[in-house]
């Protein structure tokens, strides 16, 4: 059994192309598997925050600000314009970037002051924040990978992990889909994903060619303002073994630091935390030849993700291990009517920032 904790969250969306999840474009037979082998390929990570977010990326104090999903929608766009004008041919947002990851949630009474706001300012597909944020992309004329809550019924999505799940509903499996696209082949993961071989063996064995492997906010190595796992050094570990695994060339957005890893983990392009949000809100790069990303192998029978390896390790598994299912793996859904009673509480104790107690 795997975990079903899958990125509902993330959309990829074209110009010419409305979809609703990464598994809708693999039934896109029209699109072609190669483009010209001659042709550039530029990239467009966002590193600046969302409105109405709390900062230094350290903190995670909610005080006095309020969620807006209008305003985030707004800036989205602008960055959505501005990497047009600057030539990208594709533009990634951190993850939950609309209308903001939830950091700090449980702490300083979050659940209270501020999950209500957090609920409302869910993206609802085919309602006004969508609307927008597709015609922008359709006017733009640019590939986007979007990351937002997602509302749907008495349900919020994103791809939980940890407290996440106590008020995320989880998502479904069969939707970790590599797909071809006019800019290559395309997988997803988000933060911790990389890290669950429920997640990464199953959307590294469709070997993909370009992976978007968004996480919320990174921190650099030198910065104790945050925990360890917001750290620079901790996330490329994560995705440079996915990238190692699976072969594909890592593009990592996210509020602070971001950064480009090619298939044998070499870091291509990164940027500080430190940097000014204002002076530099997306890391740019350009691929001179996008061949690197296109290929018609859907799978390797003999690579070390590949059905094979996942018999070796069904068969191999220690008979002493009791076969059972525990509480990670069984579907998860949480009620936001429930939620929003206020009765639950956090499974884990968050992490108090030093930022926070000046």
């Amino acid at each position: 059994m795997i975990a079903p904790m899958i990125p509902l969250k993330s959309l990829f969306l074209c110009a010419s192309t409305i979809l609703a999840g990464l598994s809708d474009l693999s039934q896109g037979a029209a699109l072609p598997t190669q483009s010209n082998s001659n042709s550039s390929l530029k990239v467009a990570l966002v590193r600046s925050p969302p409105p109405n977010w709390p900062l230094p990326l350290g903190s995670h104090n909610w005080t006095g600000i309020e969620i807006n999903i209008t305003q985030a929608v707004d800036q989205g766009i602008h960055l959505i314009q501005e990497a047009k004008q600057n030539g990208a041919d594709l533009l990634a947002f951190p993850e939950l970037w609309f209308p903001g990851f939830p950091k700090g949630r449980e702490l300083y009474n979050w659940k209270e002051t501020h999950f209500p706001s957090f609920i409302k300012n869910a993206i609802v597909v085919g309602g006004h924040d969508w609307t927008r944020l597709i015609a922008a992309i359709r006017q733009a004329n640019i590939w986007t990978s979007l990351s937002f809550v997602e509302r749907r019924g008495d349900h919020i999505f994103m791809a939980p992990s940890g407290s996440e799940r106590d008020i995320f509903t989880d998502g479904n499996i069969s939707e970790l889909k590599v797909v071809n696209t006019e800019i290559g082949r395309v997988g997803m993961l988000e933060c911790a994903e990389h890290w669950y071989p429920s997640m990464t063996f199953p959307l590294a064995a469709q070997r993909p060619k370009l992976h978007i492997g968004n996480f919320p906010y990174v921190l650099d190595d030198c910065d104790d303002s945050e925990a360890w796992s917001f750290h620079a050094g901790l996330t490329k570990a994560a995705t440079g073994s996915y990238a190692f695994l699976s072969g594909a060339y890592v593009l990592m957005p996210a509020v602070g630091y971001a950064f480009i890893m090619d298939n044998i983990t070499n870091i291509v392009v990164d940027i500080s935390a430190s940097v000014d949000f204002d002076e530099t809100p997306i890391l740019y790069h350009t691929f001179p030849n996008s061949s690197l990303f296109f290929s018609d192998e859907t799978y390797d029978e003999d690579a070390q993700i590949s059905w094979g390896v996942l018999q070796q390790i069904s068969e191999g598994f220690p008979t002493d291990i009791p076969q059972e299912e525990g509480n990670l793996v069984p579907h998860r859904e949480v009620s936001v009517a429930q939620l929003l009673r206020g009765n639950f509480t956090w499974s884990e104790t968050g992490f108090v920032s030093p930022v926070d107690q000046h």
